[in-house]
């Protein structure tokens, strides 16, 4: 197996038994290396040296607060955007916490969620929500306007059991995880499923678990393999190029990790959630 060593790495360790620094269910970077990480019920923003510059949020269903999130990510214009699997909705806020704007209820109309897990921006700033139990992807704009959907549940091409994770790549191609099947699926801008891979296991291209995917300015491919404690590496067509990570608290060593991000520099973010910390690895060249 094909084992990728970082040319650096560096560890952003938080606090564990304190309110504000609880396990991070999901991360993501801005365009000036700033990292948010989201737990349950908070979104802490550190600058790229870690120092808490800023953090927001409450348990609570009304603007600002919080029912269970679960994904976040940040658009071009440093807009950050909360999924709430609780609240069935998604929050979007500016840079620095303030409230712009919410959209989504509970069901299965348009516009309507049920246990959505995940969330995605593409380069116009568009915005891809996972809408885990209605087994499918929604697409708005970045007010929250519906604009498309696809998927729906089965076994088959371009179906989904039980969806969890999307990165859109810099052509509008989005690879979406589905954990109950342990797979990648990749569909082009259309929304028209192009192929997948993956399965369950512990070998190259295998999945235990997988929850959290992102593209890098090649179009490669990382996924993050929870229950493997290791993150794999592909090309666009699914051909697989590396791994690394095992169980551990050492460095490169994961604990169940549940999120990942990539910078512009293409630094890759790996929210390691049990040891309570993210990890950074530069790219190899």
């Amino acid at each position: 197996m094909s084992v990728l060593e970082p040319t650096r790495i560096y560890c952003l360790k938080f606090e564990c038994g304190r309110r504000d620094y609880q396990p991070i269910v999901d991360i993501a970077v801005d365009c000036e290396g700033n990292i948010y990480c989201l737990s349950s019920n908070m979104i802490i923003k550190r600058d790229s040296t870690g120092r808490v510059v800023a953090k927001w949020g409450q348990f609570g269903d009304g603007e600002g607060e919080f029912g269970f999130v679960s994904g976040i990510t940040i658009d071009r214009q440093r807009n950050v955007y909360v999924v709430e699997w609780g609240n069935a909705r998604i929050q979007k806020f500016d840079s620095e916490g303030n409230y712009i704007c919410q959209w989504g209820s509970m069901g299965s109309d348009r516009g309507q969620f049920s246990s959505p897990y995940a969330v995605a921006a593409d380069r116009e700033c568009n915005v891809y929500v996972v809408d885990t139990c209605n087994c499918r992807v929604q697409k708005f704009d970045s007010n929250g306007t519906f604009l498309s959907e696809w998927g729906r549940h089965g076994y088959g091409s371009g179906q989904f059991i039980c969806p969890c994770a999307i990165a859109i790549d810099s052509i509008g191609d989005s690879y979406v995880i589905d954990v109950d099947q342990n797979c990648v699926q990749k569909f082009d801008a259309s929304h028209e499923f192009v192929l997948g891979w993956g399965g369950h296991g512990g070998g190259e291209g295998r999945f235990n678990a997988p929850c959290s995917v992102a593209v890098d300015s090649l179009g490669h491919v990382y996924v993050l393999d929870t229950g493997n404690n290791r993150l794999q590496e592909f090309d666009p067509s699914g051909r697989f190029l590396g791994t690394w990570g095992i169980g551990g608290i050492g460095e490169g060593e994961f604990a169940s990790p549940c999120g990942i991000a990539i910078d512009s520099y293409d630094r890759i973010y790996v929210a390691d959630t049990e040891n309570c910390r993210v990890q950074v690895f530069e790219p190899l060249n």
